[in-house]
């Protein structure tokens, strides 16, 4: 079986891993630019995620609009986690949520999205996919994929998964 981990929003990613835990891929979520906004591009995350969606589950990390949020970019989180849900749907893929306290906790990290890209690039120190700042989206993916790995996610028990 593999686990997909899924960080989603623009800046987002997707990861897979395998069940002895080694990544087998990070993908940062496809987008595409209509006068000058970013949108997640659903055709290619389809096919991503159609890639490994044999014998495979996901992890999504559950996403909620913030105060900080204009109505605007809020309307923009929640279609992009939408977008998600439906890609592993099509793919008859079986996924759960967990919110970021409980899978940061279960690391030991804080809010700062530098420190899971240095968890990650620990936990899988031969991939180079988590060198840049700008890869903190597959560093999450990855390690919200190794939270449901570890068997402290749901995934793990006979009630998991849909």
């Amino acid at each position: 079986m593999r686990i997909i981990g899924i960080d989603p929003g623009i800046t987002g990613a997707v990861a897979v891993l395998s069940a002895e835990g080694e990544l087998l891929a990070a993908f940062d979520m496809p987008v595409f630019k209509i006068n000058g906004k970013s949108k997640i591009d659903a055709h290619e995350l389809g096919r991503f995620i159609a890639r490994y969606a044999e014998d495979s589950r996901a992890i999504i990390e559950a996403v909620a609009s913030s105060p900080q949020m204009g109505v605007a970019s809020a309307f923009t989180f929640g279609k992009a986690a939408g977008m998600v849900e439906g890609a592993l749907g099509a793919c008859l893929i079986p996924f759960e949520t967990v919110t970021p306290p409980v899978w940061k906790k279960h690391f030991k990290l804080t809010k700062d999205k530098d420190h899971a890209r240095q968890r990650a690039s620990r936990q899988w120190p031969r991939q180079d996919v988590f060198t840049r700042v700008k890869d903190a989206g597959r560093a999450e993916a990855a390690l919200i994929a190794l939270w449901g790995l570890e068997g402290v996610g749901p995934l793990r028990t006979d009630e998991g998964g849909r």
